[in-house]
């Protein structure tokens, strides 16, 4: 029988903890900072939009212009929306995979 009472906050604080430093994407010479988690309203809003319109969600309009800069190919598209389903643990990726 499932617990009368469930502390989400303690719950959250030990995700927390364990998750450690924030995420970090390296790419074009620069680093861009990554929620260690994806607020539900953007992994919502993200579930099946192209890499470019998730990834913009995910890192902000000022982070995601620098990004996209750097004109990514569709290897380092594929590698890196690999590497952000691992990090939240989805199993599968945040985007639906289009570059």
């Amino acid at each position: 029988m499932a617990e009368r009472t469930f502390d989400a906050d303690a719950a959250h604080a030990a995700r927390a903890e364990q998750l450690g430093e924030t995420p970090v994407l390296r790419f074009g010479g620069e680093e861009y900072a990554l929620p260690a988690e994806v607020e539900y309203d953007i992994a919502v809003q993200i579930a099946g939009l192209p890499f470019k319109e998730a990834v913009q969600l995910i890192l902000g309009d000022e982070q995601f212009e620098r990004f996209w800069a750097h004109k990514p190919t569709a290897a380092d598209v594929l590698a890196i929306d690999e590497w952000m389903g691992e990090l939240w643990k989805t199993g599968e990726s945040p985007a639906s995979g289009t570059p």
